[in-house]
This record gives structure tokens, C-alpha cells and sequence, in this order.
């Protein structure tokens, strides 16, 4: 019998990804101190960058699974 996670582990995954990416962008925009329009670029950047990987990861996890 596989191992199988349920859908709120993976939603807990997600959702402290999401925020340990926001609480460490907004402590590196603190110490390099972005003006807003490059704080905006640079961490919508990173989020969607972060996201893809997520997403990548979960397809695969659950191709492998299926």
C-alpha cells in the first residue's frame, strides 16, 4: 500500500512555502531598502519562479504516485 498524502498536507505545503517566501522578502526588501516599483518586480519574480517549482514538484510527486 503506497504512502499517500492527504490534500491538506499538501495545502499546508503550499501555504507555508507562500509565506516563508513573503516573510523573507519583505525582511530582504527591509535590508536593501527597494523602492516599491523594484521590490514589486523583484519579488513578483521570485514568486512566480517559486511557484513554477512548487507546481513542478507537485505534478511530479503526483505522477509518480498515480
Amino acid at each position: 500500500m503506497p504512502n499517500r498524502r492527504s490534500q491538506w498536507e499538501d495545502t499546508a505545503f503550499f501555504v507555508g512555502t507562500l509565506m516563508l517566501i513573503a516573510g523573507g522578502g519583505l525582511v530582504i526588501q527591509a535590508g536593501l531598502d527597494l523602492s516599491p516599483e523594484q521590490a514589486k518586480l523583484v519579488w513578483g519574480g521570485v514568486g512566480l519562479i517559486w511557484g513554477a517549482v512548487l507546481i513542478r514538484v507537485w505534478i511530479f510527486r503526483e505522477n509518480k504516485q498515480g
